[in-house]
C-alpha cells in the first residue's frame, strides 16, 4: 500500500512525522498561541494599548519635525500617530552621526 503524503505550505510533499512536518506543526501551534494571547490582551486592555505595546520602538527621531525638509511635518505627524517605521538597530551615537554628516 502506498503511503499518502500531504503538501506543506510551499507545495512540496511532506510525509507525516518528518522534521518539516513537526516544524510546521510547531509554527501553527505558536501562531495559535500568539493569536490567542493578543485576542485576550485586546479584550482586557483595548485596541490602543494593544497597538502601542506590540508596536515596538519607533525609528523616527522625536525631533523629526524640526528638520529643515519639506517632509518634516508629515514625519512628525506619523511619529505622533504611529507608523510602521520600526528598527531593531540601536540609535546612532553622536560620534556616528557626526561621521555621517562629515562624509
Amino acid at each position: 500500500a502506498k503511503q499518502r503524503c500531504r503538501r506543506g505550505s510551499s507545495g512540496v510533499p511532506v510525509q507525516a512525522g518528518t522534521a518539516r512536518d513537526n516544524t510546521e506543526t510547531e509554527a501553527a501551534s505558536l501562531l495559535r498561541q500568539l493569536a490567542e494571547e493578543n485576542a485576550r490582551y485586546l479584550r482586557e486592555e483595548g485596541w490602543r494599548r494593544l497597538a502601542t505595546t506590540r508596536r515596538g520602538r519607533s525609528a523616527l527621531n522625536p525631533k523629526v519635525g524640526e528638520v529643515d525638509h519639506e517632509a518634516a511635518g508629515y514625519l512628525e505627524f506619523l511619529d505622533r500617530i504611529g507608523a510602521p517605521a520600526l528598527s531593531s538597530t540601536p540609535p546612532l551615537t553622536p560620534e556616528e552621526l557626526q561621521a555621517a554628516v562629515d562624509r
